[in-house]
C-alpha cells in the first residue's frame, strides 16, 4: 500500500505557524528557530502551503513537455529537473 500526501489545497495560519489542510487539520507546524526572522516564517508557511499546488502544475508542465517532445516539437530540453523534483514529492510506487 502507498500512502500519499493530505490532498490540498493547503493554507498557512501565521498566527499559529501551522499549515492547514483543507479540513482544517494541521499539515506542519513551523518552527520558529529555523527562520532569520516572522517574515521568513511566513514566506515558508506560504510555500509550504502551496506544495500541493505546485505538485500539480509540476505534473502538468511535465505531461505537456513529454507531449511535445514526442510531437518532434521540443528538442533538447532537459526534463530531468521536473522529474527529480515529482519524484521527491511522491511516494515509491
Amino acid at each position: 500500500m502507498t500512502t500519499t500526501h493530505t490532498p490540498g489545497p493547503w493554507s498557512f495560519d501565521p498566527a499559529h505557524g501551522a499549515v492547514l489542510s483543507a479540513d482544517g487539520h494541521a499539515v506542519a507546524v513551523l518552527c520558529f528557530h529555523g527562520a532569520e526572522s516572522m517574515a521568513q516564517e511566513d514566506a515558508n508557511g506560504r510555500l509550504l502551503a502551496a506544495a500541493p499546488e505546485l505538485l500539480r502544475c509540476t505534473v502538468l508542465a511535465l505531461e505537456e513537455l513529454q507531449k511535445a517532445e514526442r510531437l518532434h516539437r521540443l528538442a533538447g530540453v532537459d526534463l530531468r529537473p521536473l522529474e527529480a523534483a515529482i519524484k521527491a514529492a511522491t511516494p515509491p510506487p
